[in-house]
């Protein structure tokens, strides 16, 4: 069985930011992501990758706003049941993460200009 888990924020014009969907559900790993943003141009993806917790939990995502107006942003992660072999975290397999993920549905970064 496949199963989408979503999120979504709003970001202001010309805004950039991230979004993580919800972790899949226990006992359930992310397979792949997708994020829609009003038309084709409208949001510009910079980042879309899965994130770790002892295997692929959810999706990762960040882009800007290159319209003039606010613009919801979604993102799904599809789910389906598995399990990984005991791999250790995300830290032990790739090292230190160069950042703290953001929470989900958290904006986290924004500018609201271009430089």
């Amino acid at each position: 069985m496949l199963r989408a888990v979503g999120n979504n924020i709003t970001l202001a014009p010309g805004q950039t930011g991230y979004v993580r969907t919800r972790p899949c559900p226990a006992g359930e790993l992310a397979i792949s992501g997708s994020v829609l943003g009003g038309n084709p141009g409208d949001f510009s993806v910079s980042t879309d990758s899965a994130y770790w917790d002892d295997g692929p939990r959810g999706w990762l995502f960040s882009g800007r706003n290159n319209t003039s107006a606010p613009l919801d942003v979604y993102a799904m992660v599809f789910c389906t049941a598995a399990s990984m072999p005991n791999l250790g975290s995300a830290e032990q397999q790739h090292g230190p993460l160069p950042w703290p993920l953001p929470g989900p549905g958290t904006l986290t970064h924004h500018s609201s200009s271009r430089e």
